[in-house]
């Protein structure tokens, strides 16, 4: 078990240790399906792999290179976690190797992975953060609330989205794919009455239709916009 990252044609997925422990259960039946990311396909297995410390399931990718269906040597597996906005991030990489004569994992087999916590001084945690900043734009108070349409529209590299308030309100302002996936969260703040301009620049989304979305207390409003990269 290491970390690894991706390597794509546009982009590195970076792999972050997370701090729990796992066991891979096998099971008589088809029990969950593997993730279909970064060209893998979602394949039916009969295990599951189970967050020990966080008493849950974990989704995964399984890769598996002898074609016979089930978890045996030279497969692998890529784990994913959830973070704080509750988006999928690549964790651990989980390889099976063993002596050739030995026996395949069968059901009722369970294997057990600990991981060390806490991690070592060798261990690198990367956070990226980009701060949104939120100008007003206005000094007269609104009457009423607003989402306008961001521009330019379609934009690259950035695009800008104005709103206003006419009372306190907390905002949040999430984009969506057109699957309706959340991609990005823009806003998430307590405003005072006022009128506001956002900058906002993708940093992995590719090119296509997304959709913004404005929510407060009483308020919600949707617009659309096109990113071409």
């Amino acid at each position: 078990i290491k970390l690894i990252d991706i390597n794509l044609d546009n982009q590195t997925i970076t792999a972050l240790p997370f701090a729990s422990d796992y066991e891979i259960r096998l099971t008589n039946s088809i029990t969950d399906t593997s993730l279909a990311l970064f060209g893998a396909v979602p394949l039916p297995v009969n295990f599951y792999v189970w967050n020990k410390s966080l008493n849950r399931k974990t989704k995964f990718i399984f890769v598996e290179l002898d074609g016979n269906g089930t978890l045996s040597r030279n497969d692998d597996l890529y784990l994913f976690e959830k973070d704080s906005l509750n988006e999928l991030f690549l964790s651990w990489h989980i390889i099976f190797s063993g002596n050739e004569n030995a026996a395949d994992p069968k059901t009722g087999d369970i294997f057990s992975i600990r991981v060390m916590k806490p991690l070592t001084s060798k261990d690198i945690y990367r956070f990226l953060y980009t701060p949104t900043i939120v100008q007003s734009i206005a000094s007269t108070l609104p009457d009423h609330y607003s989402l306008s349409q961001n521009y330019p529209n379609p934009f690259n590299p950035t695009t800008t989205i104005e709103f206003s308030l006419s009372k306190e309100d907390f905002v949040n302002i999430t984009v969506f794919d057109i699957l309706g996936k959340s991609v990005a969260g823009i806003v998430n703040d307590k405003f005072p009455a006022g009128s506001y301009s956002i900058t906002w620049k993708p940093e992995q989304q590719s090119s296509g239709i997304y959709f913004y979305r404005l929510k407060t207390g009483s308020f919600v409003r949707t617009m659309k916009m096109l990113l071409l990269k």
